[in-house]
């Protein structure tokens, strides 16, 4: 068995008040520890030989400040770095909860990890494989060429990067974007909350707070067609949005659909459907539930189709479907039988690209003839 860690990041607001103290407690083969660099959390996970060596392969270099980012990693190596980030989200989901129960953890902002930057704007988060006497014996001759600094080094362990859940890269404005935005700076006469919500909702996301996330995200869409009903609807739908209980977010969808005048695809109302089975699973249900990143995928994708398109934004046919990585270059790029969801279209540099996140958690550019749609759309 391997040793897996990771540091928790509440941004800078839990520490000890002793300060040189160091707590560690024990679950199982999981350990929590509360010390001078924060909070780590560190499971058992069997990992082959054969995983092991290709890893140490991939993430070693000969460079001193050397950070290891998923593009390191061989596509046959995505499934085992996904099995090993599922299970240090199971520990570190159970930690944060005991953390989150005590009286001062309560306040805490959201669960996220440690990062490392690539440079200014590229950052990853990352685990620790502290090695083993015996996996360091082993293992010493794939870096023993280094220079001796980096031997010692490697003898304590390897970093190993985790996947970044949706893409966060830079976005960049044309002239007609920027004098859009200017114009609703001087016009807007309200300001809607389901656009904060929304964001709320994929920050939550991306720091693996998946239950979170997927309680904020119905409710960010279920606000926003309420809104759009009450503006655009007829009296009687404006009469029950105001003073009746909430219909169910599916019958909202259809409702806009069908008595507004907004292109709002069919397909979305059984995925939006899903994402309500799973909203009321997590609130009302004293159980916790594994949610799919492709099924999560799904749901901010369409969320972000229905806010754009309430906003007078057009939303390509196939954002939200399943599809499968083709050509020359998918083996190269992805593990056998990847599959990922369609998030978004857009042009860069006059060339449409396709988001599509993939089901290791990154999202990736394609050009259309890139991928194929998936015959059947059923995640599960």
């Amino acid at each position: 068995m391997s040793t897996i860690g990771v540091r928790t990041n509440y941004t800078q607001q839990l520490w000890l008040e002793d300060f040189h103290a160091n707590y560690s407690y024990e679950s199982d083969s999981n350990t929590l520890t509360f010390g001078m660099s924060g909070t780590s959390i560190t499971t058992e996970i069997e990992l082959s030989e054969l995983e092991q060596e290709k890893l140490v392969k991939c993430l070693i270099s000969d460079q001193q400040n050397h950070i290891p980012h998923w593009q390191n990693l061989t596509p046959d190596l995505h499934r085992t770095v996904e099995r090993i980030v599922q299970k240090i989200m199971q520990v570190s989901i159970l930690a944060d909860y005991s953390i989150r129960k005590s009286p001062k953890g309560i306040r805490l902002k959201p669960l996220s990890f440690e990062r490392r930057f690539l440079n200014q704007s590229q950052s990853f988060p990352v685990l620790y494989w502290t090695f083993s006497d015996e996996e360091r014996t082993r293992l010493k001759n794939l870096y023993s060429h280094l220079n001796e600094n980096l031997q010692k080094k490697y003898d304590r362990g390897i970093m190993i990067p985790m996947p970044e859940p949706f893409e966060r890269r830079q976005i960049f404005l044309t002239k007609e974007e920027a004098n859009e935005i200017g114009e609703t700076f001087k016009n807007a006469e309200e300001i809607e909350p389901y656009w904060e919500l929304y964001s709320t909702a994929l920050e939550n996301c991306i720091n693996y707070s998946f239950g979170s996330a997927v309680l904020i995200l119905a409710t960010s869409i279920e606000t926003a067609l309420k809104w759009w009903l009450n503006k655009n609807g007829d009296e009687i739908a404006k009469f029950l949005i105001t003073y009746s209980p909430s219909p169910s977010i599916e019958k909202l969808y259809e409702c806009a659909r069908t008595n507004t005048e907004i292109d709002l695809p069919g397909a979305y109302i059984q995925w939006i459907k899903e994402l309500r089975d799973i909203r009321n699973i997590i609130a009302h249900k004293p159980i916790s539930t594994q949610i799919n990143r492709l099924e999560i995928a799904r749901w901010f994708a369409i969320g972000e189709a229905i806010l754009k398109l309430i906003s007078g934004h057009k939303s390509d046919k196939l954002v939200g479907h399943l599809v499968e990585p083709v050509g020359k270059k998918a083996i190269d790029k992805f593990a056998d039988n990847s599959r990922g969801i369609v998030m978004r279209k857009e042009i860069l540099d006059k060339e449409q690209f396709y988001h599509i996140m993939v089901d290791t958690g990154e999202t990736w550019r394609f050009t259309r003839k890139g991928f194929k749609k998936s015959k059947n759309q059923d995640i599960k």
